[in-house]
């Protein structure tokens, strides 16, 4: 394991706690799956304005920019996620008209 690879990995795991600690904190708010990608975007975008204010207006090192750092990231995640399921589900209907074609074809209904 290299040197930099150890710096990804103690940098994603530090992230990863930040994300979940506020994931936790927010946690009586419902869930993402439950909200709209429109407003989860809009969220997304106050987010990184409260990021972009915090880097401009707070000294380093600061818990206030890693929490909302790791806010932005959620929402990010909350959209990817959404997205994620969304394909799954289209990959299931697909899959399920791809096996009713075939079983037309091997009737000899799906023939012209």
């Amino acid at each position: 394991m290299t040197h930099q690879y150890t710096i990804y990995v103690r940098a994603l795991r530090a992230f990863q706690y930040w994300m979940n600690k506020n994931l936790i904190a927010n946690e009586h708010k419902g869930h993402w799956r439950n909200e709209s990608n429109h407003y989860l975007i809009r969220r997304l975008r106050e987010e990184v304005e409260e990021l972009a204010t915090l880097v401009s207006n707070t000294p380093y090192p600061s818990e206030q920019i890693c929490e909302e750092a790791a806010d932005v990231a959620n929402f990010a995640m909350m959209l990817s996620d959404n997205a994620e399921r969304a394909v799954m589900r289209l990959e299931e209907i697909k899959r399920k008209v791809d096996k009713l074609a075939r079983e037309d074809v091997a009737r000899g209904e799906g023939e012209s």
